[in-house]
């Protein structure tokens, strides 16, 4: 048996409706088609594939399956008619207490196949399925050692909350984690998504899939439907600037479903924690959620688990937690209401403040500025543009002081967008024109300071 588990992992919805054995030998053609005449097969496998509840079996699988019963092996009348009794009756109470008669119909007939070839079954998101089905893999791994079955499951870490102890002391069992695509391979990927794409283009896609290839084949068929991708004579030229993506309708369905399958205490923490950005500590995630740091601790390792976080590798001695992918945290900030984004961010900034840290004051004045793009107009939108204008001020006098005046520029223009006094505007358009002085962007410095000169005026 083989397992495999990842976050990437996302395909049909699992359940026992879903579950999809593949069974073989096979042909080119299942054999109830290359033979017509084999009607006790064609009859089991309509059967089969007729079952209301779990329909565990479809017209191809059930009819392949139970030709191949009827053509080769020839089972003995009892034994078959106990077969096509007990998988009708299992596909209908696989989510209830299953009598193991059932359970060894299905094995016996799964058996019956493997003696003329390997019998491989594959179910995907088995994170989904039912107890019956996983009791009936189990069942499977126990009793049919000596038959070529090939059992694989795809499933996410969520399989483990439930069967903690999936595959533990069975034979032949075999675990894969599929990590993250390096960069080379989703660069490969895409070149084989759209050939000759441009390099701008191609290095946006990647870097927002995260390594995820299930993003990277959604970002590049969301290009293509909204116009910004053009073949032509066999490669794809962008249309306008890719630089800035949306995430995709598909992706915000899948990624949501996710964050919906959560507790309502932890959706909320993520909602929180989408918040703060990227990366985040334990303490400021305290500090906008209102819940103690010890109470925290594991819910945020039950989030890890469930690999919508991850411990920070830059910063392990902090302790902070990192989004596994951006686009998780793109679609939880997403999700909130532009009250309850207010009301988070400036938690966040009344936090950062308190710490009274100069190397925060970037952070500082980010939560400010959101906080007040959310707060829409009245009074305390003029107080939080107030604050925001002066944190922003004071992170660009920072980044000025370390030589980073491009960052200088950024901080004073986004200061300008909450700023209505002339005379204040003015000040700040000086400032920005000196950093690009500094950084020897003169066509930057002189139109600056010519705006700063007509405010004058």
């Amino acid at each position: 048996m083989a397992t495999t588990s990842a976050a990437t992992n996302i395909g049909i919805g699992m359940s026992t409706k879903a579950s999809r054995p593949t069974c073989g030998p096979r042909k080119n053609k299942p054999m109830a088609l290359r033979h017509p005449e084999r009607r006790n097969g064609r009859r089991l496998g309509r059967s089969i594939a007729r079952t209301k509840a779990g329909e565990l079996g479809y017209d191809t699988f059930g009819a392949l399956c139970a030709a191949q019963t009827s053509r080769r092996h020839r089972v003995r009348s009892r034994e078959r008619e106990g077969t096509a009794h007990g998988t009708s009756g299992l596909v209908r109470v696989l989510s209830r207490p299953v009598p193991e008669q059932l359970f060894g119909a299905w094995r016996t007939f799964f058996e019956r196949i493997s003696e003329h070839g390997t019998v491989a079954l594959v179910f995907e998101d088995l994170h989904h399925a039912d107890s019956g089905t996983l009791d009936f893999i189990d069942h499977l791994l126990d009793w049919s050692r000596g038959y070529p079955l090939h059992i694989v499951t795809l499933a996410r870490p969520e399989l483990l909350d439930r069967r903690p102890n999936w595959g533990a002391g069975k034979r032949n069992f075999t675990s894969m984690l599929l990590e993250p695509l390096a960069v080379p391979q989703m660069r490969e990927l895409i070149a084989g998504l759209v050939p000759g794409l441009p390099e701008t283009a191609v290095a946006s896609i990647v870097q927002r899939a995260d390594g995820i290839p299930l993003y990277a084949v959604e970002t590049v068929r969301m290009l293509l439907a909204e116009g910004r991708l053009r073949e032509q004579a066999g490669t794809y030229i962008p249309v306008g600037d890719l630089a800035s993506l949306a995430v995709p309708e598909t992706l915000t369905a899948l990624i949501s479903s996710r964050l919906d399958s959560l507790d309502s205490p932890d959706r909320s923490l993520v909602h929180d924690a989408a918040v703060l950005g990227q990366s985040f500590t334990l303490a400021a995630l305290s500090a906008v959620s209102g819940a103690p740091e010890n109470e925290l601790q594991d819910r945020l390792t039950g989030l890890v688990k469930r690999e919508l976080l991850e411990l920070d590798p830059r910063s392990p001695e902090l302790g902070q937690f990192i989004f596994v992918q951006a686009l998780i945290r793109e679609v939880a900030y997403n999700t909130l209401s532009r009250k309850d984004r207010k009301t988070r961010h400036l938690a966040a900034a009344r936090y950062f403040e308190q710490l009274g840290s100069d190397e925060l004051a970037s952070a500082l004045a980010g939560h400010f500025l959101a906080a007040h793009a959310n707060a829409g107009q009245g009074a305390e939108a003029d107080a939080l543009a107030a604050q925001a204008r002066i944190a922003l001020k004071a992170a660009a006098v920072r980044a000025a002081a370390l030589g980073a005046h491009d960052q200088a520029i950024t901080f004073l223009e986004q200061a300008l967008t909450v700023t209505g006094d002339a005379a204040e505007q003015a000040g700040l358009l000086e400032m920005a024109g000196h950093s690009a002085t500094v950084a020897a962007r003169y066509d930057k410095a002189e139109e600056l300071h010519g705006r700063a000169i007509e405010l004058h005026v």
